[in-house]
């Protein structure tokens, strides 16, 4: 009785040893030069295709949209991206790389605290499972640990005001 308690202990103990693995969001941002504003990324749209991998992350190819609601501010045009996989489930720790690209492709990374991750939501409408969305601030000023931590209030009236539009795209 004793060696099979010991043995219990001694399996409990090497479990409780293994290394546990962060989940990460582990994106690429692909974002056109100079763009300041929010940025959905709509996931289970059907016939989008998958994005594409680099180095284990998804590289994600945003495109620059005009809000019909903001149209004629200064936040009328927004960023977005489109892709039939599934949002990865549950709380991740958000370890995405940022990137302008200009018209020839090149890459200049997004400097420290000019981004701001700001969650997400999603829409019922008739697909199984329905659209979800994750939201990404970028700004060109202002960048630092307040940003980072909060984005602007610009960011998140854009925000709400393009994920109403979509809205009554995708949802009910």
């Amino acid at each position: 009785m004793k060696k099979k308690l010991s043995l219990l202990i001694i399996i409990a103990f090497l479990v409780g040893c293994v290394p546990f693995k962060e989940e990460t969001t582990d994106n690429i941002f692909l974002i056109p030069e100079g763009f300041d504003g929010a940025i959905l990324v709509f996931y289970n749209v059907p016939k989008e295709s998958k994005f594409k991998k680099e180095d284990g992350f998804s590289v994600i190819p945003v495109e620059l949209k005009v809000s019909e609601a903001l149209a004629g501010t200064d936040m009328a045009v927004y960023g977005a991206a489109f892709t039939s996989e599934s949002e990865k489930p549950g709380s991740l720790t958000v370890n995405d790389k940022y990137f302008y690209v200009n018209e020839n492709g090149k890459r200049t990374k997004v400097k420290e605290g000019c981004a701001s991750y700001s969650g997400g939501g999603g829409f019922s409408g008739d697909r199984e499972g329905g659209i979800t969305y994750e939201v990404t601030y970028i700004t060109t000023t202002g960048c630092g640990e307040s940003f980072y931590l909060n984005g602007k209030e610009k960011h998140d009236i854009q925000h709400n005001e393009v994920s109403k539009e979509w809205n009554s795209y995708f949802g009910d």
